[in-house]
């Protein structure tokens, strides 16, 4: 299976991996469109393509919408035409992203999307799966000031993972694939 390749490269040393960087690409993803996929089903949409499709400005904010449990995006075009309304509608979802689900995003904007950027959207998707799928990088809010408290109020923290990304995707893989043995 597309996962089990996964850990399997994942796994292994970088300097010892056998798999070319193309091959990692396509099996990231075949994995991570399937992943969206997955969490687009009930919506009636479907991804055939991660990098290619994302652009249509339709695809990643319904996929957004779905992942913080059908908060409602900001106002977007729900038909768009032109590619500037498409631009746009990315705008709204890296706007929605930082600011309302305070997702750290680096390097990585709507016009990587426009330019079908594979590894920048392949790292997008990573980050909303550990963001949303094993719950990493999320803000913690920090208690309020006590009245008549003169001190600053102090910025959120942000939850540390409690391993590597290697790790964390590893034990992703074997939850999801329990009988793959995956090591």
């Amino acid at each position: 299976s597309p996962l089990r390749k996964m850990a399997e490269v994942e796994s292994s040393d970088p300097r010892e991996r056998t798999t070319s960087d193309k091959e990692w690409v396509k099996v990231q993803k075949k994995t991570f469109t399937n992943w969206v996929n997955d969490r687009l089903k009930d919506t009636g949409m479907k991804v055939e393509d991660l990098t290619m499709q994302l652009d249509d400005g339709i695809t990643l904010p319904k996929l957004l919408e779905v992942l913080a449990h059908n908060k409602k995006m900001p106002k977007y075009n729900k038909k768009p035409r032109m590619q500037v309304q498409k631009q746009e509608n990315l705008s709204v979802v890296f706007k929605f992203m930082k600011v309302d689900e305070k997702i750290e995003l680096v390097n990585i904007g709507p016009g990587d999307i426009m330019e079908h950027n594979p590894k920048l959207i392949l790292g997008l998707i990573w980050t909303l799966i550990l963001r949303y799928q094993l719950g990493i990088g999320a803000i913690e809010p920090e208690a309020p000031p006590e009245k008549g408290d003169k001190k600053e109020t102090p910025k959120p923290k942000k939850k540390q993972p409690s391993g590597s990304a290697k790790k964390l995707l590893l034990g992703w893989l074997q939850a999801t694939l329990p009988d793959e043995n995956i090591k």
